[in-house]
This record gives structure tokens, C-alpha cells and sequence, in this order.
């Protein structure tokens, strides 16, 4: 069975427009680190489990460290080869159509439409409540792996649309 994958507005935009998305979130619970004995070892809590690595005690050891445990966790995005259908926001549009958000922003010119409708005026409805069969997109996750930026760790995964 298919899994579905939820994406935010500009993600499903880039992947109409290019056929391709990265998608960025954040690890959840964060991966913490509390040092003891600071020349000699460190111990490192990560989702409950405390594990000590033996070794200087340098924030690229623990990084490091931490790489190659949340590495070793599923993606939540996806892991490598695996397809997946997109949800998106959605609504009915005034011509009783399933339209999606990001099928208005590139394919509706207001100037076309009639005045009483416009963006705000539409029922949007969040991506988690798409139907499959409102759904537009099938893609395949291509990449995926695991970052840290400004000490906060993301998932990333690079997603490409399929037949």
C-alpha cells in the first residue's frame, strides 16, 4: 500500500513547476548531548537512551556521533526508491472542481475570474484531509538524508514527480 506525503505550498508548487522538491523537516524530539568528564568521555542522550561514546570530547565527535545515530532511524520522508502519493491544500473551486492551492496560484489569472472570486474567498481545506482520489501527483523520494543547521538537526529528502 502506498503511503501519502503532505506537502506545504511551495513544495507543491516547485514540484508542478520543476517536477522536483526538497523537503526539509525539522527532527523531532531535537537529539541533545550533555558532557561529563569532559576530557574523556561524553554522554549523549538521544530519544530516551542515554549511550556514552568514548573519545575527546569535541562537538564534531558528537555530531558525528549523532549523524550516524539518527542516520541508522527511517526517514519519516521516505526512505530511497519509495513512491508515494502527494496531498496538498485543496478545496472545491467555484466551478466545482478539486482545485489545489498551488493549481491556483499558477494556473488562475483573477483577471479571469469572476469578481466575487478570488483566493480568500475559496474553502481551502488542509493537505492532511486530501483524498486520494483529489490527488494529482505520485513522487519518488530520490534522496534522502539528515542535516544540522545552527545546532538544529532536519531531515531532508529530494522528492521527484512519477507517471
Amino acid at each position: 500500500m502506498m503511503r501519502s506525503q503532505c506537502l506545504r505550498d511551495p513544495e507543491a508548487r516547485e514540484l508542478q513547476e520543476t517536477g522536483e522538491t526538497t523537503l526539509i523537516r525539522e527532527v523531532k524530539p531535537q537529539p541533545r548531548y550533555d558532557a561529563f568528564n569532559s576530557d574523556v568521555r561524553t554522554a549523549v542522550t538521544f530519544r530516551g537512551a542515554t549511550q556514552c561514546a568514548v573519545g575527546p570530547n569535541s562537538r564534531a565527535s558528537i555530531d558525528g556521533w549523532l549523524r550516524s545515530e539518527i542516520g541508522k532511524l527511517p526517514c519519516p520522508l521516505g526512505a530511497v526508491g519509495e513512491k508515494r502519493w502527494v496531498r496538498e491544500t485543496w478545496a472545491t473551486n467555484w466551478k466545482e472542481q478539486t482545485i489545489t492551492r498551488a493549481e491556483w496560484d499558477i494556473l488562475y489569472d483573477m483577471l479571469s475570474l469572476p469578481t466575487s472570486v478570488s483566493a480568500d474567498t475559496v474553502d481551502w481545506k488542509p493537505a492532511v484531509t486530501m483524498p486520494r482520489w483529489a490527488s494529482r501527483a505520485t513522487v519518488e523520494v530520490v534522496e534522502s538524508d539528515v542535516f544540522q543547521d545552527g545546532g538544529v538537526w532536519y531531515w531532508r529528502a529530494r522528492e521527484r514527480r512519477v507517471e
